[in-house]
């Protein structure tokens, strides 16, 4: 395996033990939460998230990927991107406050502009961020990434939990976000006590950096955008229970996305911007990277649909069933979503900010449409179903971003999603029709779910990934080199990985 490979197996294995550690965490708080917070909590707490995502339109976090867009220029243009990034986030804070309370009237929500208030300190807390953690993701230095993000993150989940219990709602939902963001920006500053200094920033170097960091920034306020507009439609046009429901549904079928999908983009970008030179290389990378996720990723989410029903009945109480429609669908919606994370890492390394900004603002535009006309009557398991549909479409068309727009790349493109899905689907639909409920004069028997949860949804996943590998030669391959890598890297003795 190449260098890059071997960092690229090395950094998703790290990022993936401590998301998987902290997902463990956050499963278990979440049914504990699901006990403390109601409906309507949620979707307050989502609800200020999703307006801070509409009002940032240029992230912070943006000034990292711009950064590491250029690997070689780092060191000139660290200060000057701080600035701009806390600049940015100055403003931002100002107009968020501005709109707290006034949000809160026109909604007739109390507590809402509490929330969008706490909220509003995300981005300045981005703009901390930014700059160390670009550094240390140049450096491939994901293990300590992984330290930081993990205690972090534990730390984050059981404040929440304490602010639930203490009777804080929606709060227990946002404040633990922003905290996590500030803390883990100390931490990283102290990770770059010894490191090379940085130039100081050059006059008119501010100006030439935002006009390289709007763009890139632009595309990835589309993409937040996109995230939030369901949640933030369905609060607006239906209720703040159906966006509690939905947002509900959304946080658990998100959940495994996050560990195989969202943490191998973050790898993958710093590698494919050492690769700028060698295009063919890049793509070759690229489709490593997206076949071995599809021989992972589509396998779980279906197998995660399938197990639904049992996980709810046995982890929640029964009123959070209503959330459950809306997880199936947004499950299978997550089966397509991951192609999305390495395509935006290639996208950024390579600074193609108006491929990025028309594939995402398209996406928008659509979903704000559709969410408009289905929210109202559809609720929060229409919405799950439109997009789930959406992202189908999106997630296809993303991956021909990379490949081309001809019939010979449309059919390899739809084929990595596809084939993953046939072999799947067996297991799957045993599953699910397995956890069907019993009839209504039955009595429920949790050791058949237990059961269901401990040995038929594990089972299921390597039948899954066992078949794809057989229908998919290349992915068994990329899978074969990916998991050698990780066994190869995690051998070696400490001092030399």
């Amino acid at each position: 395996m190449s260098g890059f490979g071997a960092a690229a197996a090395s950094g998703g294995a790290w990022n993936t033990l401590q998301v998987v550690t902290n997902k463990v965490l956050t499963v278990l708080s979440t049914i504990v939460l699901a006990r403390l917070l109601t409906e309507e909590d949620y979707g307050l707490g989502n609800t200020a998230l999703g307006v801070v995502a509409y009002v940032v339109v240029l992230s912070p976090l943006s000034i990292g990927d711009l950064l590491i867009s250029r690997p070689a220029l780092f060191a000139q243009r660290a200060a000057a991107a701080s600035r701009v990034g806390l600049a940015v986030a100055a403003m931002s804070m100002v107009v968020i406050l501005l709109l707290a309370w006034p949000m809160e009237h026109w909604r007739a929500a109390p507590g809402l502009g509490v929330a969008i208030a706490v909220a509003a300190l995300r981005p300045m807390g981005e703009a901390l961020v930014a700059p160390p953690l670009s550094r240390m993701r140049l450096a491939l230095d994901y293990r300590r990434i992984a330290i930081i993000d993990g205690a972090v993150q534990a730390l984050a989940t059981l404040s929440g939990i304490l602010l639930a219990w203490l009777g804080g709602g929606a709060i227990a939902l946002v404040a633990p976000q922003v905290g996590s963001m500030l803390v883990r920006a100390i931490a990283y500053r102290r990770c770059e006590s010894g490191t090379p200094g940085l130039l100081p920033p050059q006059p008119g170097q501010g100006r030439a950096l935002v006009r390289e960091f709007a763009p890139l920034a632009l595309g990835q306020y589309v993409h937040n955008a996109v995230l939030v507009t369901e949640v933030l439609v369905l609060g607006l046009m239906a209720s703040e229970v159906q966006a509690g429901i939905f947002a509900f549904a959304f946080m658990l079928a998100s959940q495994l996305n996050v560990v195989l999908s969202f943490q191998v983009g973050v790898v993958m970008q710093p590698i494919f911007a050492h690769l700028n030179e060698d295009r063919e290389r890049q793509r070759v990378a690229f489709l490593r990277a997206v076949r071995a996720m599809a021989a992972l990723c589509i396998p779980a989410m279906l197998v995660q649909a399938a197990a639904g029903a049992p996980a709810f009945r046995l982890l929640f109480e029964p009123r959070w069933l209503e959330s459950l429609p809306s997880f199936w669908w947004l499950s299978l919606g997550a089966a397509f979503f991951f192609a999305c994370n390495p395509v935006i890492s290639l996208l950024k390394a390579q600074l193609r900010s108006r491929a990025f900004l028309a594939w995402q603002g398209i996406h928008l535009l659509l979903s704000i449409v559709g969410c408009i006309l289905i929210a109202p009557s559809g609720g929060a398991t229409g919405i799950a179903m439109f997009s789930a549909l959406a992202w189908s479409v999106s997630a296809t068309c993303a991956v021909l971003l990379e490949l081309g727009w001809s019939m010979r790349a449309l059919a390899r493109a739809v084929g990595i999603f596809i084939v993953p899905m046939i072999a799947s689907s067996p297991a799957a639909l045993a599953l699910w029709w397995l956890g069907q409920p019993a009839p209504a004069d039955a009595t429920w028997d949790p050791w058949r779910d237990i059961l269901l949860l401990v040995l038929g949804a594990p089972s299921a996943f390597v039948l899954s990934v066992m078949l794809t590998a057989k229908l998919m030669p290349s992915a068994r391959t990329d899978l074969a080199r990916m998991i050698s890598g990780v066994f190869r890297r995690f051998a070696r003795p400490p001092h030399a990985a």
